[in-house]
């Protein structure tokens, strides 16, 4: 039977994890459903990483953009995307299977404990690495990941939480091949302006809920904000006014959604002078009033 092409993702998909230890780790997969991509917002609607996600294509392909950057995942793919990433799910197949874990902070400072390892966020800020595995590493991996799925989904176990670690060092162990390819590889063919970029995109992650002048993260990086626009120009297609924007706006958008605050509130965490100047500018980059933006069910 042919493969159908690419299509649209389902307006439906719904958040909805497999199996999670609160604040820890969290598993998606789709192997007794057939909605795919379940846990990830749908309608091509870009959302923030917000922790370490792994990604798993056992069968099918998914179509990605992470930063700015299109990435097709095939099956046997295998794609670590780091915290604060900006990304959206294009498309995928119809007979995807994967699965995928989220990291939580907690987890990844235990694990980086116990190997003897200084865990740095911010190092990991701004990448992703997707390397093709053979069908026996895949395997491999595959199992692990019913193990600790197993471990998670067995509520009766008092010690649960000390097994899903020691499969997570496991886990960790095997795969530190690919974070040590890409740190090599950065070191090696991460031109100056690719360097700039990187770290422009790291200061987003820190200062983007609160400062929106190109001329901070300039006068930060030690270049001029005409340099910074362009190197994101050159580097991403967009100048640094259009990065800081979508930042600011995605953040914009998870509060909103998350109907914990006001819009008045919204506008002050994100730091803005008035309601009125955050609800100008949230229309101006959504097409939407914060609260038109809500009553549509939070989806633009």
């Amino acid at each position: 039977m042919k493969q159908k092409a690419f299509g649209p993702l389902d307006p439906n998909i719904q958040h909805a994890y497999t199996a999670s230890m609160s604040d820890y780790i969290s598993l998606y997969d789709n192997k007794n459903s057939f909605i795919p991509f379940k846990a990830v917002v749908g309608k091509h609607t870009p959302f923030i990483t917000e922790r370490m996600v792994l990604v798993a294509i056992k069968q099918g392909r998914v179509e990605v953009e992470i930063n700015g950057e299109i990435l097709e995942l095939n099956a046997l793919s295998y794609t670590y995307i780091m915290p604060r990433s900006k990304m959206r799910i294009l498309s995928y197949t119809p007979d995807i299977q994967y699965f995928i874990y989220s990291f939580f902070d907690r987890f990844l400072q235990d694990l980086h404990f116990d190997l003897g390892l200084s865990y740095n966020k911010s190092v990991l800020s701004f990448a992703y690495h997707t390397h093709q595995l053979t069908q026996e590493e895949f395997d491999y991996r595959q199992d692990l990941y019913k193990d600790i799925k197993e471990e998670i989904l067995h509520r009766g176990s008092i010690h649960r939480k000390i097994a899903v670690r020691c499969w997570g060092n496991i886990l960790l162990i095997n795969d530190f091949k690919f974070f040590d390819y890409f740190v090599n590889s950065n070191k090696k063919n991460i031109s100056r302006q690719g360097v700039l970029f990187r770290k422009f995109i790291d200061l987003l992650n820190v200062h983007s809920t609160k400062e929106r002048e190109v001329q901070f993260y300039s006068k930060i990086l030690g270049i001029t904000p005409k340099y910074l626009s362009a190197l994101c120009i050159a580097y991403s297609g967009k100048n640094a006014s259009t990065w800081i924007d979508e930042y600011v706006t995605v953040r914009a958008k998870e509060l909103l959604r998350e109907r914990k605050y006001t819009v008045r509130e919204v506008g002050d965490l994100l730091n803005f002078p008035s309601q009125s100047f955050f609800g100008r500018y949230f229309k101006r980059n959504v097409g939407l009033s914060p609260k038109a933006f809500i009553d549509q069910g939070g989806w633009a």
